[in-house]
């Protein structure tokens, strides 16, 4: 008798799942995925033609302050533009950009180079980043609004 009743949970909670659809979309992800992951490579290349050039690490204060700052521009801009597609879950989508970004950044530079970049830095990266998506966020929302209210 109970056990009848555990399936027709699971029946019932595996149909309403099933006939929903997906929650993630895989092509919008993996598209962004790799864009972000472009777009920090290109953020990246100035650093690496100064380590390059000179074979120090930058350790001024004001092109760190200076490189998150852009950092948090680009990924405004960025989310700005995720957000636009109207997906469902766009936070989701999101944080699984950045997510699935930085497991493919840290897995290439391990296997190119053996040096795991777990780190204070990271952390602080990944606050910085969920601070860009609230504010792209809340930016797609107003200008919606705005447009709704015109």
């Amino acid at each position: 008798m109970k056990s009848d009743k555990i399936q027709e949970l699971y029946l019932a909670a595996y149909l309403s799942v099933r006939h929903q659809g997906s929650y993630v979309n895989f092509k919008v992800l993996s598209i962004f995925t790799f864009s972000y992951f472009l777009i920090g490579v290109l953020l990246g290349i100035p650093e690496g033609i100064w380590m390059g050039d000179t074979g120090q690490v930058i350790t001024s204060k004001l092109y760190f302050w200076i490189k998150y700052f852009a950092y948090f521009f680009v990924d405004i801009v960025f989310f700005y533009f995720m957000f636009k597609k109207n997906i469902k879950l766009p936070i989701l989508h999101a944080v699984l950009v950045v997510f699935l970004s930085w497991v493919l950044d840290t897995s290439l530079v391990y296997f190119l180079t053996g040096i795991s970049l777990l780190s204070f830095l990271t952390i602080f990266n990944f606050i910085i980043t969920l601070l860009a998506i609230f504010t792209s966020a809340f930016i797609t929302n107003q200008i919606k609004n705005m447009r709704i209210n015109a």
